[in-house]
């Protein structure tokens, strides 16, 4: 279970104006209030700037919130970081990697992170390249690699430690049309078989409705809709988010 409780996100920016500093204050989200049930692919749908990375960043322990708390598996994030150990993220601009590293050494230098011994990140990257493909890349330098590989990579990496929660941000973006519907339904096995916990933000309302089994909408830091998506919401959610988000103007 993750529960969020009243957060609140603000950003604090300072600006120079004429001589003076003036400081200016971004709500990049407001009174959030959320739970999330385990083994659930949850939805996260919202135009750029509505607050969907900031919400993934919070739970990931990447920002702290301005007020509100954050708890997984009935531990509150800001007194137990070891429970942050659980998740896996991957995001839209994904940073981090070492230029002059092989793929495959990049992800033992990740692993190393999380604890795992050298045998355990073998096989997992084993488990692993055959469905990203890059059984063939792993052993070339990263600053080669192509945006879509480095994508599927910076997945790989998500995954590496095996974690019970996957955040996955815009992460379709570089990737081939036929490689993007086999990851739908790679996400959607891991939930159903693995029992993984996978919170899905996008702005493609085609890929929320392949996986999702719940989605909530987001404008400008506010949670405008919270939806359980049952058959006939999928068919009209392009028109319900459309409604959403003009009447939330």
């Amino acid at each position: 279970m993750i529960k969020l409780e009243n957060i609140n996100k603000i950003f604090s920016q300072t600006k120079l104006q004429g001589l003076r500093l003036k400081n200016n204050s971004v709500n990049a989200l407001r009174n959030i209030n959320l739970e999330i049930e385990p083994c659930s692919i949850f939805g996260i749908l919202g135009p750029n700037g509505a607050g969907k990375s900031t919400l993934l960043k919070l739970i990931y322990g990447a920002l702290s919130p301005t007020s509100g708390s954050i708890i997984i598996n009935n531990v509150a994030i800001e007194k137990n970081k070891s429970v942050l150990s659980t998740i896996g993220i991957c995001t839209e601009n994904e940073k981090g990697f070492y230029n002059k590293l092989t793929g495959r050494e990049n992800l033992e230098f990740y692993g190393s992170f999380y604890g795992l011994t050298k045998l355990f990140i073998t096989n997992r990257i084993s488990e692993l390249e055959s469905f990203f493909h890059l059984e063939n890349n792993l052993n070339s330098y990263y600053q080669y690699y192509s945006s879509g590989n480095k994508k599927r990579l910076a997945l790989m990496r998500a995954l590496l430690h095996n974690p019970s929660i996957l955040l996955l941000d815009e992460i379709t973006d570089n990737l081939d049309p036929l490689f993007r519907e086999n990851l739908m339904f790679y996400l959607f096995d891991l939930c159903k078989k693995e029992k993984r916990t996978i919170l899905f933000a996008s702005q493609r309302i085609e890929e929320i409705c392949s996986i999702c089994s719940r989605v909530i909408f987001l404008k400008k830091g506010n949670l405008i809709q919270d939806l359980v998506l049952s058959e006939q919401c999928k068919k009209d959610l392009n028109q319900i988010y459309k409604n959403n988000m003009e009447f939330n103007k």
